[in-house]
């Protein structure tokens, strides 16, 4: 049987794996499931429908799987998805999804969710994200794999942040940030490739090249998106799937390159 606190109100309907620690005074509603190993330090409430993976660690005063704030949202059953092994810190809000959003906000696995960010509805949160202390993802947003975003940073509606891009404090996101790149500011500029991070996920120094090369001919020469394309075509090797996932993710950009 789970071990939980006496103070704390959780609904008969709760599915709750029986290793999973609950500390006191937090609330689960019904239609909230909760996996293996997850351990729920005090002060939380978590709404469903919501469901949880294994290995997770939630720390005090975060609203998990709350009514999305959009005005169009009616009640209908929409669903909070968290995956294994993330560590949710306080003050964390993660709304569920909308009806015209798809229905489902996502968080992947391996995630840091730092004090006070919020994750809106509908967003996609991939593995391995780090959202810094008080990031704001608003609603439709997706993080790619291993991006790490700075601290008090907004990302408007619908925007992509690329996997592995890293992105500097205090930004404002208004449009798509191309994987593989740091940037920074308001509104946000890439301002180069993301070297020290790539290196550290094991990335290959011939890799690591061929990004630079297409970043300098993307960014640094006032070419349009269409000349640029052009000139990586003839002059950078698209065999590298590194280099050919940036090419494809600029070009197929439905919200416009951040440049």
């Amino acid at each position: 049987m789970a071990t939980i606190h006496p103070s704390s109100i959780i609904d008969n309907s709760a599915e709750i794996d029986t290793s999973v620690e609950i500390g006191p005074f937090c609330y689960i509603g019904p239609k909230v499931k909760i996996g293996a190993n997850t351990r729920i330090i005090s002060h939380l409430r978590i709404e469903g429908p919501t469901t949880i993976g294994s290995g997770n660690i939630f720390y005090p005063f975060s609203n998990i799987g709350a009514a999305p704030q959009d005005l169009k949202y009616k009640g209908e059953d929409s669903e909070l998805i968290i995956g294994n092994d993330n560590t949710i810190r306080e003050c964390v809000t993660l709304n569920r999804g909308t009806l015209g959003g798809g229905n489902v906000t996502k968080i992947g696995n391996g995630c840091l969710l730092m004090a006070n960010s919020h994750v809106g509805h509908d967003a996609i949160i991939g593995n391995g994200v780090i959202l810094a202390n008080s990031v704001a993802i608003a609603g439709h947003v997706i993080v790619q794999d291993n991006a790490i975003v700075g601290g008090l940073t907004g990302v408007t509606q619908f925007c992509i942040i690329g996997k592995h891009a890293y992105i500097g404090a205090n930004s404002m996101i208004h449009k798509d940030v191309p994987p593989f790149t740091t940037a920074i500011g308001n509104p946000v500029v890439p301002r180069g490739i993301n070297k020290v991070g790539l290196t550290r996920k094991g990335y290959t120094e011939e890799a690591i090249k061929e990004l630079v090369k297409v970043f300098k001919i993307f960014f640094l020469q006032g070419l349009t998106v269409a000349e640029a394309e052009k000139e990586v075509v003839a002059k950078c090797d698209l065999s590298q799937p590194e280099t050919a996932f940036l090419v494809d993710f600029i070009r197929t950009s439905p919200n416009g390159i951040a440049r």
